[in-house]
């Protein structure tokens, strides 16, 4: 049987390897340096990579950032830049004027160039921000942070992604863990990391000490040409006594660990608790970060308790935030599921590029019940419209409920915010949640999946 198992993981770290063949070489196209520069821009460049978790962002991963940060990406930088940086009490200080003055002046200069000065440095109340040359092991203690995201809204790109590379490069964590639903997503993670580290060229050009294959470079298991051990692992695995030499994790990150099959068992759900607290969060030490992002599968997920566990930082994003009050919009539904008018004639159909839509009510006029309303890998470009997002294969044409929403629109979009405008339109949400269900919606989108006890009739 453990030769079977052998056998089984060779063939998925073949798979793995010959995979991404492709991605390496997209990667290397994409961050070929427009030109060499001078010495002095390099420096300042690299200098503000190593302290400024978007800026390190925006310029070394330009294939992945296509799109302008949602409110979430924006939080999450603060966030993990404060975390890693050591003092997890700053974290509480969001919403000082100082920080805020901090993040605007950062998303004013996005893009004008590694030469523009850096935002003014957030003192939080709490007093001077960790320098980038403060130790990884620093005596304080390690922040817990669990972040509920959207489907689709990028939280694997920032968190498992960009965070751990940033922590490498700048050599702020010895040992990093990741860990996911199953071994073989979790290495899929790791080996985005390294293919990054292979093939950046940005990255190679500013931190060539951290880039290029290093002495381990194996599927799940990585030490970094500079030395940064990465290791990942499935869900209930076998994770104890795990080292770097003395050192124990200090950066764990949780990227799904949940799953759609085993979620509805009350037996598994505590199965999974247990683990994670019995073992997983015993593997680091006291300054050890630990991370843990998903989407909200289940009223009483790990991940739902987390956000309310003490100690733990806890956020919950929604992909709407406000939803129109119209009641045009149920008349809208009725003609986008085929309820309404008959649907116009072919030949009298007229193309339709709809725009991206920026919206600006209140609590949805309905929720939850089905009859109500960006892995590793996951796609930071604006939904194609080739499909309607779902699948669904859409014509060139206008349809009538199209056409009814060019013709309202200014009503029907009054009042309405989204998370991520640019990306995902108050329009192209309102298409999912009909097209794929209110129940699917509210959970996956808005972390607001279905608990028993909420409803009238059970």
């Amino acid at each position: 049987m453990e030769q079977l198992e052998n056998v089984g993981r060779r063939t998925a770290a073949k798979k793995l390897a010959g995979g991404y063949a492709e991605i390496r070489a997209a990667i290397a196209g994409a961050t070929a340096p427009s030109g060499r520069g001078s010495e002095a821009r390099k420096n300042r460049r690299r200098e503000r990579a190593l302290t400024d978790l978007q800026f390190f962002a925006e310029t070394y991963f330009p294939h992945y950032l296509a799109a302008p940060p949602s409110k979430m990406h924006l939080a999450l930088y603060e966030t993990y830049q404060r975390a890693i940086a050591g003092n997890a009490a700053l974290l509480e200080c969001n919403a000082s004027p100082r920080c805020r003055q901090g993040r605007e002046a950062l998303h004013s200069i996005n893009g004008s160039g590694p030469s523009a000065s850096p935002p003014p440095p957030c003192k939080g109340g709490r007093g001077d921000s960790p320098s980038a040359s403060a130790p990884a092991s620093g005596t304080l203690a390690g922040a817990r942070i669990a972040e509920a995201a959207p489907r689709g809204n990028a939280k694997s790109t920032l968190t498992t992604l960009i965070l751990p590379l940033w922590c490498v490069v700048g050599r702020r964590r010895r040992f990093i863990g990741i860990l996911s639903d199953t071994t073989e997503q979790a290495a899929e993670f790791l080996e985005f990391i390294k293919a990054e580290l292979e093939t950046n060229e940005r990255l190679n050009l500013d931190f060539p000490s951290a880039c290029g294959e290093g002495p381990v470079w194996k599927t799940g298991h990585a030490v970094t040409a500079n030395g940064v051990k990465i290791k990942s692992w499935g869900k209930r695995k076998r994770i104890r006594g795990a080292r770097h030499g003395a050192a124990r994790p200090d950066l764990v990150i949780c990227d799904d660990l949940e799953d759609d099959e085993h979620i509805g068992s009350p037996e598994q759900r505590e199965k999974d608790r247990s683990w994670f607290f019995r073992a997983l969060m015993k593997i680091g030490a006291r300054n050890t970060v630990y991370i843990v992002v998903g989407t909200l599968l289940h009223y009483d997920s790990l991940l739902a308790r987390l956000l309310k566990q003490p100690g733990w930082t806890g956020r919950k994003w929604r992909a709407v935030i406000k939803y129109s009050a119209s009641p045009l919009w149920q008349e809208w539904e009725n003609l986008y599921a085929g309820h309404g008018p008959a649907r116009m004639e072919e030949e009298n159909q007229i193309p339709l590029n709809p725009p991206l839509l920026k919206g600006d009510g209140k609590d949805p006029p309905c929720k939850g019940g089905q009859g109500g309303i960006l892995q590793g890998g996951e796609n930071l470009l604006p939904p194609g419209r080739g499909k309607d997002g779902m699948g669904v294969e859409t014509s060139s044409h206008i349809s009538p409920a199209d056409a009814f929403f060019e013709a309202h629109k200014t009503e029907m979009l009054a009042g309405t915010e989204v998370l991520w405008p640019e990306v995902e339109d108050y329009h192209y949400l309102m298409k999912m949640r009909v097209g794929e269900g209110p129940a699917f919606f509210d959970s996956e989108k808005q972390n607001e999946p279905i608990n028993p006890n909420d409803c009238l009739f059970q």
